[in-house]
């Protein structure tokens, strides 16, 4: 009889391990495809928070800030009669320059 209800034990030890185990199994599955989902909604979150970035406005402010100092100095260079139209051809030539570069960077945004 000892021997009868020893196996009995053993055999219900076995299948509530082997149904605790599969059920780990399972939970660990579920947690994998739980862990798929935040990583994919992570990487969609950082490429909107880039798109959002400051490092954009901050380029189109400072190419701005840029060419209202070429178009000042070309007023006073004009003013001043200081430089030849050579210099004022290229002085233009770098404000356009300027002007396009902040465009591109503007079409980008859109």
């Amino acid at each position: 009889m000892d021997e009868i209800a020893g196996d009995a034990i053993d055999d219900i030890f076995r299948a509530t391990l082997e149904e605790s185990l599969q059920s780990i199994a399972n939970r660990s599955s579920a947690l994998d495809g739980y862990i798929r989902d935040i990583q994919a909604v992570t990487q969609t979150a950082n490429r909107q928070a880039s798109l959002i970035s400051l490092e954009t406005p901050r380029t189109i402010a400072v190419g701005l800030t840029e060419v209202m100092g070429e178009i000042k100095s070309i007023k006073q260079a004009f003013e001043d009669n200081e430089e030849s139209g050579e210099e004022i051809t290229k002085r233009v030539d770098t404000i356009t320059a300027g002007l396009k570069k902040l465009r591109d960077i503007m079409d980008d945004l859109t």
